[in-house]
């Protein structure tokens, strides 16, 4: 939406494209909330879209729909990367499992971030549990390496989500 307001007033035309539901993580209130916001800035919601790949022309879609674009921004989740299932390490939908310590199968391994998956506390992929967590993943790895013991991680339930409504306006 920021940056449908920043091209108002020129030949531009701004899409958001989700594989699913738009902004289906929100609160349904939130979500309603959000899609009015959409729609009010100009921004047309393509749903239920895989993207196969983008080209010069724009985005091309699976089900053979081309959007045309002279730019593109992409912003996808969060995926695991392929070289992790040959490590040997215990994963979950692909992400290094780890405990509460960060600690992987492999004691010598530990992770954080968009890697790890929290088996103690499952959480979606954000980058404000690993900032959250980097403070204990330093102090482990120093404990890991003298021998002292290894602190416990307990992760927030929740955290502040900001969206951009444009016009220097944003929901929370």
């Amino acid at each position: 939406m920021a940056m449908a307001h920043g091209l108002r007033g020129r030949a531009a035309s701004v899409s958001l494209i989700d594989r699913g539901p738009v902004l289906e993580e929100f609160r349904p209130a939130a979500r309603r909330r959000l899609i009015a916001a959409l729609a009010q800035g100009g921004v047309t919601a393509v749903e239920d879209a895989d993207v196969i790949r983008v080209s010069d022309e724009g985005v091309h879609l699976a089900s053979g729909q081309l959007i045309a674009a002279d730019f593109v921004v992409g912003a996808a989740g969060a995926r695991p990367q392929g070289w992790l299932s040959g490590t040997g390490l215990r994963l979950t939908d692909g992400f290094v499992e780890v405990g509460a310590t960060l600690r992987s199968s492999d004691p010598a391994v530990f992770a954080a971030g968009d890697c790890a998956h929290l088996s103690h506390a499952p959480r979606p992929k954000a980058g404000v549990y690993a900032v959250r967590a980097a403070p204990v993943l330093h102090e482990n790895l120093r404990a890991a390496l003298s021998g002292r013991s290894l602190r416990r991680w307990q992760p927030q339930r929740d955290y502040l989500k900001l969206v951009s409504l444009g016009g220097k306006r944003a929901m929370a």
